[in-house]
């Protein structure tokens, strides 16, 4: 979240892209992914769902666009 309303504070042109990993990349970070998108797209419903309705409604009024992307979706499980 720092990263974004740092972002926010002093907006360039190009996007902001922020990552989230975690072992495997199909559990702790896409449920991080869900929840950030959530809350910066200011979707107050879905970010509630995470028990971050709140955090979500500081940003309904900045109307930003969030295009979430699992990038490992399509590779083997990590097993450790």
């Amino acid at each position: 979240m720092l990263q974004i309303e740092a972002y926010l504070a002093r907006p360039t042109p190009a996007p902001i892209t922020v990552v989230t990993q975690c072992v495997g990349g199909r559990h702790r970070a896409a449920t991080t992914a869900l929840a950030l998108r959530a809350v910066v797209s200011g979707d107050v419903v879905q970010a509630a769902l995470y028990g971050l309705a709140e955090a979500a409604q500081e940003f309904t009024d900045r109307h930003l666009t969030v295009d979430l992307v699992h990038r490992d979706l399509d590779k083997d499980v990590v097993d450790r």
